[in-house]
């Protein structure tokens, strides 16, 4: 079976008119255990999260032959060096013909035929692959209480009491003492600042501390202004963590107090510039100290104080993409990015799919296979603006079910 996957239409067809196989159109169901392809011809602008240098290796690993169409091998020599050192002699460089194609797939390359261009790769960076990390479930606990009961017996015409040891199995909740929970888009700040703030309301009921609100959106903070409220006082605050003073009373002191939330309402564009992520990754480690559940919506971009402290502190990032292509793709993207970069599990990951409808651009099924492809989970999908607020209430329980409390 031929896998035609170079992500150029024309370029495909006309390839699958003369070898007759099967157009791939994502890097990542090149890789399913299902798919088990003898050829791929493939090249970078095939469309996926997942690094072409992962996609190959997995697909050699499978023995797959690769027919590679690049760019000329001076634009990433570390990735040529890559092919050849797993084994893939194929590769065309430059303006490629279907001729080109037809032949090298008819007359298979041998090493030497590549040796010239290997030794002149040689030199470049080796790259490393990662592997997808394995996902943990863990059990809940149940424990056992001692439960001591008095029994009356009889004996001799007297009444006796006497204590018998009973032992009964009781599920009870498990609290944590803190989960950090960080909601993120790549792109659109709207829906993780919406959407933290309905993960705190539903969170309440399974919290037995105020939940915590944290606003970390850098200069277009939103929270305060959906909320309705002031915006906390961030200069002092600030001040006293460089001072060293601050404590537990004084921030939650300057907390914003509504309805059983506690709010840092934000950083507005007047202090932006004066707090970084050491001061945001003090204000969480505090809180951690007496909040079960802290939500932070981050925001969107990457390259902020927020982001990061957002990211580097929580147990779950969701990560939010609207139902198309280029969203879903580019969010995987970065978040593949961010793990390689800052060090940061995959397995805190997920992907929450929101605008999906019937006639979506992709479906909750694809998106879910290429999350999880990449090693990232798939939280679910909560449709429209209309509709999120009513299935956030499904998949909220989702969010604290490993290590948090549990209702049957």
């Amino acid at each position: 079976m031929i896998a035609i996957a170079t992500g150029i239409e024309i370029l495909d067809k006309a390839i699958n008119e003369r070898l007759k196989g099967e157009i791939i159109y994502f890097r990542e169901y090149l890789i399913r255990d299902e798919n088990k392809y003898e050829t791929v011809i493939l090249s970078e602008s095939l469309d996926g999260a997942i690094t072409i240098e992962e996609l190959t290796f997995k697909l050699r690993e499978k023995n797959t032959r690769i027919i590679y169409i690049g760019k000329d091998y001076e634009d990433n020599p570390s990735l040529i060096k890559h092919l050849i050192s797993i084994g893939v002699y194929d590769i065309l460089f430059g303006e490629t013909t279907i001729d080109d194609v037809i032949n090298i797939y008819n007359n298979p390359k041998a090493f030497a035929d590549i040796s010239k261009i290997y030794s002149k790769v040689l030199s470049s960076p080796t790259i490393q692959i990662k592997s997808v990390p394995e996902v943990i479930i863990e059990k809940e606990v149940i424990e056992k209480e001692k439960v001591v009961e008095k029994e009356k017996v009889i004996e001799k015409e007297k009444i006796v009491e006497v204590e018998k040891e009973k032992i009964i199995e009781v599920e009870k909740p498990v609290i944590i003492q803190s989960k950090t929970i960080t909601f993120w888009s790549y792109d659109d700040g709207e829906y993780p600042a919406r959407i933290s703030i309905e993960i705190a309301k539903l969170l309440k009921k399974y919290s037995k501390t105020d939940i915590t609100l944290l606003d970390f959106e850098e200069i277009s903070s939103r929270i305060s202004h959906l909320l309705k409220i002031k915006d906390t006082n961030i200069e002092y605050l600030t001040r006293m963590i460089n001072t060293e003073e601050i404590t537990s009373k004084i921030l939650n002191d300057n907390l914003i107090k509504i309805e059983g939330i506690k709010v840092f309402s934000g950083i507005t564009i007047k202090n932006a510039f004066r707090i970084n992520d050491k001061h945001l990754n003090t204000l969480v480690s505090i809180l951690q100290r007496d909040s079960n559940f802290i939500i932070i919506n981050a925001g969107s971009g990457v390259f902020t104080s927020g982001v990061l402290s957002s990211f580097t502190t929580a147990d779950k990032i969701v990560a939010i993409a609207k139902a198309t292509k280029i969203d879903v793709i580019r969010t995987l993207e970065i978040l593949n990015f961010i793990s390689n970069s800052w060090g940061i599990e995959k397995s805190k990951m997920n992907l929450l799919l929101v605008e999906n409808s019937l006639i979506s651009e992709i479906d909750d099924k694809t998106t879910q296979e290429l999350s999880e492809t990449n090693g990232i989970n798939f939280l679910g999908a909560c449709g429209n603006k209309k509709k999120y607020v009513k299935n956030l209430a499904k998949i909220a329980p989702k969010l604290i079910s490993s290590k948090g409390v549990r209702e049957d």
